[in-house]
């Protein structure tokens, strides 16, 4: 599927709640966000409003310590990143349709040929929501014994024991020089279940084996 790649810049350096709201002001809508600091990482929701929701176990301090932020769901992906260590960083905002409540921000635009569906599996598997400690609306907990139970910003749906997967688009264009056709870029567009993952021969596989 062909389209247009809008990508809005900021115009300075700013802090992530201030990139966040400017998802808001954009009208993305309800979204996820990975947030990387020091310490953790971990998912958030991001609310209509741009305001960030951090999971459970990390509280506040992983927004205001996050040296790194990917906010996304199917209309688009805002990228933040603090390189230096003072609290603020350059962001941009990656979409497919043209946003109108935008300025300051500074606009570009790329050409697609094509685009196609990814996914990334994510650790572990959903654990009953009678687990205690009970997740808040909005929430689930999937667990691995390698690296413990963490929160995933999903509605309950009373399975346990499913996969989780980032989905993902690849975003493609054709050289202008080889003709050779490249991906320009990807974006995150949701977190879901799944009931299998890959196995090495690439075949979905119930994951008991």
């Amino acid at each position: 599927m062909r389209g247009i790649l809008h990508t809005y810049h900021s115009p300075h350096s700013l802090p992530l709640t201030e990139a966040a709201a400017f998802w808001g002001q954009a009208g993305l809508g309800a979204g996820v966000a990975l947030l990387s600091s020091p310490r953790a990482h971990g998912f958030a929701r991001v609310t209509g409003e741009g305001h960030l929701q951090p999971a459970r176990e990390f509280g506040d301090d992983l927004v205001h310590a996050a040296f790194e932020a990917r906010l996304f769901n199917g209309a688009g992906e805002l990228r933040w990143r603090d390189a230096d260590g003072t609290g603020t960083g350059p962001a941009v905002l990656l979409t497919l349709a043209v946003k109108d409540n935008t300025a300051p921000w500074v606009s570009t635009r790329q050409d697609l040929i094509g685009q196609l569906d990814s996914h990334y599996l994510l650790w572990g598997r959903v654990v009953a929501s009678d687990n205690p400690p009970p997740e808040p609306e909005g929430w689930i907990t999937a667990a691995a014994a390698r690296i413990g139970a963490y929160s995933v910003p999903l509605d309950p749906d009373g399975t346990a024991g499913r996969f989780l997967r980032i989905t993902a688009r690849e975003l493609l264009v054709m050289d202008p020089i080889h003709g050779n056709v490249t991906v320009f870029d990807e974006l995150l567009t949701g977190v879901e279940r799944t009931d299998g993952r890959p196995d090495r021969t690439g075949r979905a596989s119930d994951g008991t084996a």
